[in-house]
């Protein structure tokens, strides 16, 4: 530190130049045997991947996880109680190790270590696609589908189609997302993997629906609630294909047997556990509210969904209900409460850098310009 060969940016958080970190590679390499270099990078990419499995089992716990073979002697990986999820030891060390879990997946790529490269890149890609870093989740994952190709490995192409199909979606590229994720759908089910192929199901009807293809999209969403159904899991995944069926189901007008859906999707008692997935499913009952004239009772149910949302920091959901909740006061005549929701909404969507920021902004603007009769 004094001869400013390390800089310390964060307590605890230590860097050195690109050029000292060149030096010491290239110092590791005269001098050191290599199977000495192979066992001192296994040892820290077993270390950053099984501290990155467990925090993503802790921060996505009811997502499809896969398994990890055993770390290598002495190696410690981080342990990650539970906690609010904006708040919680996960969240927190994915915040502080993101670069650094990116930087691991690249070393495990360019040095060979193929199940490394995808299972880091499977590990860190919830969080990626949580904070709307869908550049980094698209660049990881292109590294993972070269690991997982290498490897020959079905199920890891599977989950990395996946990843990749949410990458090109978010940013726009929906026929690119579909046909990956219905790629997704084929090599989990053909590996048998039930739940697996349930979730990519209703991953799929998101991006059918994305893509105007509703009729498409209920019919993916019913097929993820069957497939649950069938492997008797009772759970938060069955209450979220619930609601995923009940959201196909307002979009398709039916509005009661969407609140029919999400209504049996809140009764399910882990839900409550999973503020996530509540905040959606309060989301959808509220729509389903809007549409049967019920207002009252929408703005109810948005405000229950915003709460959640803020409470995890989920900038991309919350705008949206934001949206809906500004359509909700218009629709009752409340002008300003509705121009200060899509401005919320707006505010959220720049900052990520979203295509619908343009839509909010049309939408603030026809309010300025056409303001409705009171």
């Amino acid at each position: 530190m004094e001869a400013h060969l390390a800089d310390e940016p964060a307590p605890g958080r230590y860097a050195v130049h690109d050029l000292l970190r060149a030096y010491a590679d290239e110092l590791a390499g005269a001098t050191d045997a290599p199977h000495e270099q192979h066992a001192a990078r296994l040892r820290v990419l077993d270390h950053y991947l099984h501290s990155a499995h467990r925090a993503g089992r802790a921060y996505s716990p009811d997502r499809h996880a896969i398994a990890l073979s055993a770390p290598s002697q002495g190696v410690q990986a981080e342990e990650f109680p539970p906690g609010p999820e904006r708040s919680s030891p996960a969240a927190s060390w994915f915040d502080t190790e993101r670069a650094v879990v990116i930087a691991a997946i690249r070393t495990a790529a360019a040095h060979g270590f193929a199940t490394h490269t995808w299972q880091l890149a499977w590990s860190v890609a919830h969080h990626l696609d949580r904070k709307a870093q869908w550049h980094d989740l698209e660049a990881t994952q292109h590294m993972a589908m070269e690991a997982a190709e290498r490897l020959e490995d079905p199920c890891a192409q599977a989950h990395v189609h996946l990843s990749l199909a949410r990458a090109a979606a978010c940013l726009g590229r929906l026929e690119e997302a579909r046909i990956r994720m219905e790629r997704a759908v084929e090599l989990f089910a053909a590996a048998g993997e039930i739940t697996a192929c349930a979730n990519s199901h209703r991953q799929l009807s998101w991006v059918a629906e994305q893509q105007g293809d509703l009729e498409g999209a209920l019919f993916h969403a019913q097929r993820s609630l069957a497939r649950h159904r069938a492997a008797d899991d009772p759970g938060p995944r069955t209450a979220a294909a619930l609601n995923a069926v009940g959201w196909c189901h307002i979009l398709l007008g039916q509005h009661q047997q969407a609140l029919d859906h999400c209504q049996e999707a809140l009764a399910i008692p882990e839900l409550h556990h999973r503020p996530y997935l509540a905040a959606d499913v309060w989301d959808s009952i509220a729509l389903a509210q809007h549409h049967l004239g019920r207002h009252t009772d929408a703005v109810a149910g948005y405000e229950q969904a915003l709460a959640l949302f803020r409470k995890i920091g989920v900038a991309q959901a919350e705008a949206g209900t934001l949206r809906r909740l500004g359509d909700t006061h218009l629709a009752s005549g409340r002008v300003d409460q509705a121009r200060a929701a899509w401005t919320q909404a707006l505010a959220l969507l720049e900052r990520l850098g979203h295509a619908d920021k343009e839509a909010v902004r049309a939408q603030l603007k026809a309010l300025t310009t056409n303001p409705p009769c009171r």
